[in-house]
């Protein structure tokens, strides 16, 4: 767990140096949005763009970080948890908060990731002429995807009630 958050407070960290590396050198006016094809449709200044981005980092920091939390704080007839009645019972409740934070954490990372390559190619973008969002975000949004997917698959099972047998 140690180990994940400090890549993600180091991907964090990333988002700060893209910013203090990459907005001197930025258009005034720069490409902030792009259309399916990579064209620009839509502006902003630099401080806007990563204001944003800032604030979305915020906001996963957040959500990820908290939601183990708020399994134990909030009703649990509220928490969105497969057989909830099995892993919030008071025994339960210490392990289930660790699976949660550590799956949180994890998803939490790997949308910083995505998040971090897609700010370094709208910044690529607007350093190239002409302005041309690069198709490989194409590609990292299907490697995000296929992650969803295993990561749902993860999180069903890890909060599958345990089979005994006695056989």
């Amino acid at each position: 767990m140690i180990v994940r958050l400090t890549f993600m407070v180091a991907l964090l960290a990333l988002s700060w140096a893209q910013w203090w590396v990459y907005a001197p050198r930025l258009p005034e006016r720069m490409a902030s949005h792009f259309s399916a094809s990579g064209a620009p449709n839509g502006w902003s200044s630099p401080t806007q763009f990563f204001g944003l981005i800032f604030a979305l980092n915020g906001l996963y920091l957040l959500i990820f970080l908290l939601s183990p939390l708020l399994i134990k704080i909030v009703p649990a007839r509220f928490v969105n948890l497969p057989n909830r009645a099995y892993w919030l019972t008071p025994e339960r409740l210490p392990l289930a908060m660790r699976r949660m934070g550590s799956l949180m954490l994890e998803f939490a990372i790997m949308s910083q990731l995505l998040m971090a390559y897609a700010v370094q190619l709208v910044i690529q973008a607007n350093l190239g002429s002409p302005v041309q969002l690069s198709s490989h975000l194409t590609v990292a949004l299907i490697g995000y995807l296929v992650f969803v997917c295993f990561w749902c698959f993860r999180y069903y099972r890890g909060f599958a009630v345990p089979n005994r047998s006695d056989s």
